[in-house]
């Protein structure tokens, strides 16, 4: 069962929001608290629109499961965000597929030097998924939120340009004997 990245359509708004709103979602989101109707409008209506940052629905065979964005920080560095909602996937390994695909384009399309993403400190799947794919800590970039469960830290983690061409392979090789994404080989 493949994963693919599909572009918003005008009518994904109420999924997306049913999505960001539920628990499971919510949960690990620095922004935990409810995200009001009119905001999430105006942030769908913007990310219908590849800009600065893109948004694109994660797909594994026919069933819509999960959000991941990018965002150009500078020409050579970028940073993402990505929410699976595991109750959906028909397999595991979902969000790493849908990492993996959009690293590929990063490093190898887009020319990145390095990929970088936030995470709450007590999201064990997120860091074990993203160690999985090559990212490393960055204990000295943390800092603390106010959430409406009380202070959560925030940890960076970043994968670099030769990181990923050690790991790609690699995970390449064990996503697609998943039948999660195709092999490109050498």
């Amino acid at each position: 069962m493949k994963v693919t990245l599909r572009r918003l359509e005008a009518d994904d708004s109420a999924m997306i929001y049913a999505w960001r709103t539920s628990r499971e979602v919510a949960q690990w989101m620095v922004s935990d608290g409810p995200i009001p109707r009119e905001d999430h409008a105006k942030w769908f209506a913007e990310s219908l629109i590849d800009g600065p940052t893109r948004v694109r629905i994660v797909s594994c065979g026919d069933v819509d499961c999960g959000v991941l964005s990018w965002t150009a920080e500078s020409n050579l560095t970028f940073s993402f965000g990505i929410y699976v909602v595991r109750s959906l996937t028909p397999v595991k390994r979902v969000g790493s597929a849908a990492l993996f695909i959009l690293l590929r384009h990063l490093f190898e399309e887009a020319n990145a030097q390095v990929v970088r993403a936030e995470v709450l400190v007590e999201n064990g799947r997120a860091i074990k998924t993203y160690e999985s794919l090559g990212f490393s800590r960055e204990l000295g970039l943390m800092r603390r939120v106010l959430r409406q469960v009380g202070m959560s830290d925030i940890m960076e983690m970043r994968i670099c340009r030769n990181t990923w061409e050690n790991y790609s392979p690699i995970v390449e090789r064990e996503l697609s004997t998943r039948g999660l994404v195709d092999e490109r080989g050498e």
